[in-house]
């Protein structure tokens, strides 16, 4: 007992026990393996769902893909002439005979024409 300020007895909180923990073993419950049970039917059903809604917009979106791929083949059709077909028949290519020499050239006649003589001598300063 330890004695408090005012002159009073009181029981000493450092000598008090500490309290004993009892262990307690739940174990499972039947209500536990139920809730697992409900929990694990859910979530398989929505994963269920979930892949047949994405299969759907896949689906939907190969369609799309597919038409517009069609477009494309459409228009390239029309814009692309069709190739030629092949045939059995050589393809003949016209020789020409080489042209005549032609007759060569004279140089004009030369003039006597004689270059000015020196022209004015130009000022400035590009001249």
């Amino acid at each position: 007992m330890a004695q408090c300020d005012m002159g009073y007895e009181h029981d000493d909180p450092a000598a008090a026990a500490e309290p004993v923990v009892i262990p307690v073993d739940t174990g499972t419950n039947e209500n536990d393996v139920e809730i697992a049970r409900v929990e694990a039917a859910a979530s398989v059903k929505r994963e269920q769902e979930w892949t047949k809604q994405e299969a759907l917009r896949l689906e939907s979106e190969i369609g799309e893909l597919r038409g517009q791929v069609d477009g494309m083949r459409d228009v390239l059709a029309t814009l692309v002439p069709p190739p030629p077909e092949e045939s059995d028949e050589p393809v003949v290519i016209p020789v020409e005979p080489p042209a005549a020499p032609a007759e060569p050239v004279a140089p004009p006649p030369e003039t006597a024409v004689k270059p000015e003589a020196s022209k004015k001598a130009k000022k400035g300063f590009f001249g």
